[in-house]
């Protein structure tokens, strides 16, 4: 229980839980709740506390959230919990100075890395339809995101619980992969790859289809979708190759040449700053499997677009690594011909700039001059006419 003395910014004293659901009613209330907790955690965590707060700091949103709980479990038929999920607010991302502070979303989302400590499947409940599990915070992050990312209440930790509620149900469809504190015993391959063709065959008519599709590029902390495969943040051990064709014949995929940026690094690995997901793999040590996986990134794409494949800009700096790393020669002779015949002979294609012809071409003045001089019409020939001689009289 909160210690006594507990005021608002306004100086008042809080209300009690009784006085809160009686005004507000519980719904209402429990939303407003989370969205002061959040604040008050961000306020807590930036050391901005003014005389008003210094002796709450989140300790009576707490406290009312707690009860909330119990009320919940002692009364559900009192409680319309789909009004709780689905009510949107404002809170905060308190502890993560590289994102924006304040996210505007379902509390659906919120309560994802609390399933299991308020021991509620929200994934399951009625209230949580399609639309709703689907739904797209005022950033464009999907629920997924929620379970990544560090919420004062859970801190930089990931709510595996959650994610795999979210991965097995078929509703969901969302490609978004955020680099936060995963683990790497979580994830399956297999998984993955069912939610990517989940994606792929969502209709052009359902709702968010477009954003949900678009997500397959999405780059959360600097680092996409694929450097987070092939750096092995997402999956144990290394990737099937399978999983990397799949992901580039995504129709909307077009990452493959995504550079990443912040220099997040985290205990699970050491590679995510590398620069492109080819870097990320040559930096391991070699094995057969990473080799293929290499392969998998530098052949050219399904459809011979070219525009879809790596290209290689430092093929020197590439190879280095590979030649560091151990790999054999092969990959870095993939590497070199790769540079070779894609990146150079577009580069060298576009220098060039080959004369296209638009017009018929200019002729000189004197061959202009000879054409126009007429030349002399031969003389025609007349035919002789040979008269017969006249035959003799007798």
């Amino acid at each position: 229980m909160p210690g006594p003395g507990l005021v608002d910014h306004t100086g008042k004293p809080f209300p009690s839980f009784e006085e809160g659901i009686k005004k507000n009613g519980f719904e209402k209330f429990v939303v407003s709740l989370l969205e002061s907790a959040s604040w008050a955690a961000l306020t807590n965590n930036n050391n901005n506390n003014n005389s008003n707060n210094n002796n709450n700091n989140g300790e009576h949103e707490g406290d009312m959230l707690n009860q909330a709980w119990q009320y919940m479990h002692m009364y559900p038929n009192k409680v319309d919990l789909g009004k709780v999920v689905t009510g949107e607010f404002v809170f905060s991302s308190a502890g993560i100075p590289l994102l924006d502070r304040t996210f505007r979303a379902p509390a659906f989302h919120w309560f994802l890395p609390w399933g299991t400590q308020a021991k509620i499947n929200f994934v399951n409940h009625p209230s949580v339809t399609q639309s709703v599990i689907n739904a797209l915070d005022n950033k464009g992050n999907s629920a997924l995101f929620y379970c990544h990312v560090g919420h004062y209440q859970a801190g930089c930790k990931s709510d595996s619980s959650a994610l795999r509620s979210l991965l097995a149900d078929p509703r969901f469809l969302c490609l978004e992969f955020p680099r936060f504190g995963v683990p790497d015993f979580f994830w399956d391959a297999r998984k993955v790859e069912v939610l990517i063709r989940r994606n792929m065959a969502l209709s052009s008519r359902a709702a968010h289809a477009k954003k949900s599709k678009a997500m397959v590029n999405s780059n959360h902390g600097g680092c996409s979708l694929l450097h987070n495969i092939c750096d092995e943040s997402l999956l144990r051990g290394t990737a099937p190759v399978s999983l990397i064709r799949l992901l580039r014949s995504h129709p909307e995929f077009r990452a493959i040449n995504h550079v990443a940026s912040g220099g997040l690094r985290f205990p699970s690995s050491d590679h995510i700053y590398v620069p492109t997901c080819v870097a990320a793999v040559l930096f391991k040590s070699y094995t057969i499997a990473r080799a293929k996986l290499v392969e998998a990134l530098l052949e050219p794409h399904a459809s011979g677009d070219e525009s879809q494949d790596f290209r290689i800009r430092k093929w020197h700096s590439l190879a280095e690594i590979a030649k560091t790393s151990g790999y054999p020669r092969k990959i870095i002779s993939l590497i070199t011909a790769r540079s070779d015949n894609s990146s150079n002979n577009r580069a060298a294609a576009v220098l060039a700039k080959p004369r296209v012809r638009t017009g018929p071409m200019k002729r000189s003045a004197a061959a202009v001059a000879k054409k126009t001089i007429a030349k002399p019409k031969p003389k025609a020939q007349v035919k002789s006419v040979v008269k017969k001689p006249a035959a003799k009289r007798g």
